[in-house]
């Protein structure tokens, strides 16, 4: 699941990645509220819950938390969830650096394309699946346990 609305997404004219202190919105409160109320409605439970480190996702599982039933101490933070990394664009204008011809380039090169001191898509795919990768490894193992993670767009998506 992603996090909620953040700060980061009511202005989308910078190049936010990362931001670890970025904070939800009310509205983003409120969706996470009625997502625990639906989980609850729909009878939907796990096992762990597992979530990027960063505020906003830490933010989304307190608002969750508040509304269904499952203790605090059963949250795994894992850092290979966090959102993919715009390097040294994080806090720049997206019309100064998506020119015409970066465009092209970040096209012609995903998904190997890497932001100066960024990660590329790849890059990210490989550290979610490090994550993702223990869950097959240890699958029957759990007992048809059911596990959920929080994580970013950008990361989930690729």
């Amino acid at each position: 699941m992603r996090h909620g609305e953040a700060e980061s997404n009511l202005d989308a004219r910078i190049i936010w990645g990362r931001s670890f202190n970025m904070k939800l919105t009310n509205r983003g409160r409120k969706q996470l509220r009625a997502l625990g109320e639906r989980l609850n409605i729909e009878g939907i439970s796990f096992d762990e819950l597992h979530s990027s480190p960063i505020l906003r996702c830490r933010q989304s599982i307190e608002e969750m938390l508040c509304v269904i039933n499952f203790p605090y101490n059963k949250v795994n933070y894992n850092y290979n969830l966090v959102e993919r990394s715009q390097g040294d664009w994080e806090g720049r204008l997206r019309s100064e650096i998506y020119t015409p011809e970066m465009l092209d380039r970040i096209n012609n090169e995903n998904p190997n394309f890497c932001p100066p001191n960024g990660e590329s898509q790849n890059d990210c795919i490989k550290r979610f699946n490090r994550w993702a990768r223990k869950f097959v490894d240890e699958y029957d193992k759990k007992n048809e346990r059911k596990d959920i993670g929080y994580s970013h767009m950008k990361t989930i998506n690729g």
